[in-house]
């Protein structure tokens, strides 16, 4: 299968709390294996994937808080504009793959985003992913990483989703899908999203 190349390039946000079906969305549905099940974003598009989880969890794969980790946090939204910025000059889709979990709730977090595209000539096309409640904490539970650990007890979680809630304002320029429905039909809704 070819993969679809865009002209002009897309920058693709895709946002959500974590376990909303982020990486699902972008990589596939995979086995315990490790065998691809379902093709994701990744198999149908010609884009540079930039995942803030893979750059953090170079760093650590505990729990994700504090003052030591804010300032890496921003670092790393740092590097991840910069690589986009990069490729994109080249002509190159990509997409940035991360929760933006204090950013998002502000309106004007796309604002560098929708900067970037003009500058550059390119189409910004932000993606927020959701899921109920229920689905989002067997997730968490199902995947059992450190880093979640703190998130899925009782009061962990009531935490959790004040910090970082499912649903938040969204641009009417982008797109929500909810990952609890069937895979194949947001992926062609996703694509018939990023071709307009």
């Amino acid at each position: 299968m070819s993969k679809i190349i865009y002209s002009p390039a897309r920058l693709i946000l895709i946002t959500g709390i974590p376990g909303s079906g982020k990486t699902t969305l972008s990589t596939g549905i995979y086995n315990k294996s490790g065998k691809q099940l379902q093709p994701g974003l990744l198999n149908a598009i010609q884009a540079t994937y930039i995942n803030k989880d893979a750059i953090n969890d170079a760093f650590s794969r505990e729990k994700r808080s504090g003052k030591i980790y804010d300032l890496l946090r921003n670092g790393v939204y740092k590097t991840m504009d910069n690589l986009a910025q990069q490729n994109l000059l080249f002509g190159n889709t990509v997409i940035i793959e991360a929760t933006y979990q204090s950013e998002i709730q502000k309106p004007s977090w796309l604002k560098r985003y929708k900067k970037i595209a003009k500058e550059l000539k390119i189409k910004l096309k932000p993606i927020r992913c959701i899921a109920p409640e229920s689905i989002i904490k067997q997730r968490l539970t199902e995947r059992n990483l450190k880093r979640d650990q703190h998130k899925i007890s009782p009061v962990g979680w009531k935490k959790f989703l004040k910090k970082e809630p499912i649903n938040v304002p969204w641009s009417k320029d982008g797109l929500i899908i909810d990952t609890s429905q069937n895979f194949q039909n947001n992926l062609k809704t996703v694509l018939n999203f990023l071709e307009k």
